[in-house]
């Protein structure tokens, strides 16, 4: 985690913002040569690295035109994203999707966002001035070896940039047909030769999207993010950062829920209030011989509802890792982690959990080796140890070759373990659900029976082995392509079994169907991913991608049919003069036959002006080719989920 973030102090005078944007819009050549951090835990080039990595460059996010970090992800091949509603999106890596998909890790700035007690991600509250995230590195398949447990199908680190980059004020607006509103402020100054900052604040306002039968969805959603960063050179060898933002949001569900009596289902219009606040700071240090780095943060998330549900968890972190260097052959790279998690939760009367308040600890510890075996071919050996308080010892190693067949082609294959540890739900949840009313189909009786899920607190950590290989080969200084295939076995995944209805007096008589959370599904899943950047003319750039899926895991295709089978994206960025640019944005959405929803084709353009060197404005359309269209419909937690609604919008971007 340590090894994530370059920090980039090496300059004594602030850059000029347009020499910044101009370094970012990359030749093949330099994407190439573009260092990546999350694959190795250190920087390593991307032509080097022995695992499917995609970056989402900072000009990718401004030539996409999206404003904000979930809808961005969609640029990389083998990434599923499906918005299901204003303020929801279900994002997950070579399957098993949903709103909180439980496979994938997401850091920010190195900070885990994965949440323990859904075992997912609040993707609502991942936000950022667009403009100063550095690049968004995604690793597909297993990443456990160096980064834990969850790490399962894939590791998205999101990357700021160091403050010394982000110098002056940047103010950015919009106003649109579904994102309302938006504004955002950034400042950045100095203190002294060896220490940058910068401040920002940014808020926006989004319309509630609509339901498949024409409602309001009441999830219309408001954000607000406040926050900073430090970075200092301590010395020639030492640098220190210091970090933290502080996020609320406001929005709505519409949820789906179930009384013992009649009319049995009725609809909750709830709203909720979310807050997060983090802090982190991180010293490295770097020798001749050695690359220290020592990261430490604290995060509080906090939600609560109208129908008085809460939740809160704090977690805090220690985090070091140390690089030998000069060693001949071998890179060794090593490290040691602790982390205490606290977390509370009460929804009653719909769901409760036991106990209601928990702490846990991980103790954690990694060493990983690469080994030059030859000029043309190395070896990675790694694995990294973990003991948490639910599941006890895990072990998750790795093996990684590479075949440098030419400083612009290599091949690679993989081996790996992974666990996806149970979460605080899993374990300790009961939840009523569903109703049926008497003398119904489902319900012969003369009782209601309504259906409860029991966690269980002996519940095992999902596990995969997982096999990859990959091609990657650039043509010429105007053709790349990046081919990845995997075959994933899984074992342990979860399941429900449902056990003997029992009698209920209370509230009144009714009869209730347990469903207990349990390990007993297993199943394997492979398929490809291809990525291919294409120039063929200096002002126009094409980037491809297609992503085949296929899982066979034996719970009668209710999991397989909730990723879609196909996707397709192609990304065409015309510079139309030195002023001007034109992008537009095709995407290819194979159906999820298990969640009713149908394939898709969407289209998004944009067409950029600078009047000024300093000043943009931007005119975006999304989802143009119709008026709405579903992306996703099932949640666990019963929300009526929206469809995605045709949005224009009118954004300004001015420097000074």
């Amino acid at each position: 985690m340590l090894g994530t973030i370059t920090v980039a102090l090496h300059a004594q005078v602030a850059p000029d913002p347009q020499i910044i944007e101009q370094l970012l819009e990359l030749d093949l050549d330099q994407l190439l040569d573009l260092d990546v951090t999350s694959a190795a835990r250190k920087p390593q080039k991307l032509a080097e690295t022995a695992s499917a990595v995609y970056i989402i460059t900072q000009d990718d996010i401004r030539r996409s035109g999206v404003i904000n970090i979930p809808e961005a992800l969609r640029l990389a091949p083998g990434v599923q994203v499906a918005r299901i509603g204003a303020d929801k999106w279900a994002i997950t890596i070579r399957g098993f999707n949903g709103r909180f998909s439980n496979k994938l890790l997401v850091l920010m700035d190195g900070r885990s966002v994965y949440d323990p007690l859904y075992s997912g991600v609040f993707w609502n509250a991942q936000d950022y001035v667009l403009e100063d995230i550095e690049r968004i590195e995604i690793v597909r398949g297993p990443g456990a070896a160096l980064w834990g447990a969850n790490a399962v199908n894939g590791v998205i680190n999101i990357i700021t940039k160091p403050a010394e980059q982000t110098q002056g004020m940047l103010v950015t607006t919009y106003a649109g047909t579904e994102d309302r509103g938006g504004l955002a402020a950034r400042y950045g100054g100095r203190w002294g030769e060896d220490t940058a900052y910068r401040v920002y604040a940014k808020g926006f306002e989004r319309e509630a999207s609509t339901t498949l039968t024409g409602q309001d969805a009441n999830d219309a959603w408001r954000s607000g993010q406040v926050g900073f960063r430090v970075d200092s050179r301590l010395s020639a060898e030492e640098q220190f950062t210091v970090q933290g933002d502080m996020h609320w949001d406001v929005a709505g569900d519409l949820a789906a829920l179930y009384r013992l009596s009649p009319p049995y289902g009725f609809q909750l219009h709830d709203d909720w209030t979310m807050r997060e606040y983090n802090l982190l700071t991180r010293y490295r240090r770097r020798t001749g011989t050695t690359d220290n780095t020592l990261q430490l943060y604290y995060s509080d998330s906090f939600k609560g509802t109208d129908a008085d549900v809460k939740f809160d968890v704090r977690t805090f972190d220690l985090d070091w890792q140390q690089q030998l260097l000069s060693t001949g052959r071998h890179d060794w790279l090593w490290g040691l982690g602790y982390r205490w998690l606290q977390h509370s939760y009460n929804g009653e009367p719909y769901a409760m959990l036991q106990p209601e308040k928990t702490d846990w600890q991980l103790f954690s510890g990694f060493a990983q080796d690469e080994i030059e075996l030859t000029p043309q071919w190395f070896l990675t050996l790694g694995a990294k140890l973990e003991h948490n308080d639910t599941t006890g010892w895990e072990f998750q190693p790795s093996a990684r070759l590479l075949w440098s067949l030419a400083p612009t082609e290599s091949l690679w294959a993989a081996t790996s373990r992974a666990v996806r540890t149970p979460s605080r739900a899993e374990m300790g949840i009961i939840a009523n659900y569903q109703v049926f009313p008497p003398l119904s189909p489902g319900n012969p009786g003369e009782l209601p029976m309504q259906v409860r899920f029991f966690g269980d607190p002996a519940i095992e950590s999902e596990t995969v082995i997982a096999y990859e290989a990959g091609w990657r080969r650039q043509w010429d200084n105007q053709l790349s392509t990046d081919l990845a295939l995997f075959w994933n076995d899984y074992d342990q995944l979860r399941s429900v079994t449902p056990g003997a209805p029992f009698l209920e007096f209370a509230p009144i008589p009714h009869l209730v169907l347990p469903f207990t959370l349990n390990n007993t599904l297993s199943g394997h899943t492979y398929g490809l991913e291809m990525a291919v950047d294409w120039r063929p003319h200096k002002n126009w750039r094409l980037q491809g991608s297609y992503s085949y899926l296929r899982m066979s895991i034996d719970d009668s295709g209710s999991t397989e049919g909730s990723s879609p089978r196909h996707q397709f994206s192609l990304l065409s960025s015309l510079t139309l003069s030195p002023r001007a640019e034109l992008s537009t944005w095709l995407r290819l959405v194979d159906e999820l036959p298990a969640l009713g929803i149908p394939a898709y084709t969407s289209l998004d353009a944009r067409l950029a002006w600078s009047p000024l060197p300093d000043l943009t404005f931007s005119l975006v359309g999304q989802n143009l080719l119709d008026d709405r269209h579903p992306e996703f419909n099932a949640d666990a937690e019963g929300q009526v989920l929206g469809e995605i609604e045709r949005n224009i919008y009118l954004k300004a971007l001015w420097r000074f």
